[in-house]
């Protein structure tokens, strides 16, 4: 046999495969489609679902999830009311919260004057503790980082007002004299200033 008569035949083999593939497909598509058109066609079941594995959106409960401030309440609270007493009251508010733990209070003697005060300011160089000595105080004396430190407030007779003293028990003169009015945070040094305009100014208010 001549190679083109075999190349011809061979050619003439595959172009029949290929034709009987094609027709085998087209048998399988006709099958297919038969059978689909033969098959029941399903209702959606419209009665009620008892299936609990996926809730319905409207029985989905909704969260809410806390922000910041609502899950640091008490913290918060905490740092303004720190804040306040510390800027409202300036120093005096940082020896209130230091040593509110270690108040002692003496009342067997007699409450410190108006005029007392004035003497204080008047003699200031030389004021010691034991001028203060006679009268009824608050103790919240402790030991601080520069040692033991004596804190006193007298309460002043016919007054709103509150004298505080403080200074290391090892100095027989106190380091201050403070005039207060606890009511609106604000004092003077006696030692320094003159309490009769402190007051004169209370008086107009």
């Amino acid at each position: 046999m001549k190679p083109s008569e075999r190349r011809a035949l061979e050619a003439e083999k595959r172009a029949r495969a290929e034709a009987e593939a094609r027709e085998r497909e087209l048998t399988r598509e006709r099958e297919d489609s038969y059978a689909y058109a033969q098959a029941p066609i399903e209702e959606p079941d419209s009665s009620p679902q008892n299936d609990t594995s996926t809730p319905r959106a409207e029985e989905v409960k909704y969260k809410r999830k806390e922000g910041f401030f609502q899950s640091h309440v008490r913290l918060i609270t905490f740092i303004i009311t720190t804040a306040l007493v510390v800027f409202v009251l300036g120093p005096l508010g940082i020896d209130m919260l230091v040593a509110a733990r270690n108040d002692k209070t003496v009342q067997n003697k007699e409450d410190m004057s108006m005029s007392a005060v004035y003497s204080v300011h008047d003699s200031a160089e030389l004021i010691e503790w034991k001028h203060f000595s006679k009268f009824n105080y608050t103790d919240y004396s402790g030991d601080y980082k520069t040692g033991n430190y004596r804190i006193r407030e007298y309460p002043i007779k016919g007054s709103s007002l509150m004298l505080k003293v403080g200074g290391p028990e090892i100095k027989n003169r106190p380091d201050y004299v403070y005039l207060i009015d606890y009511e609106t945070g604000e004092y003077i040094d006696v030692l320094l200033d003159d309490p009769r305009e402190f007051v004169k100014s209370k008086e107009q208010e």
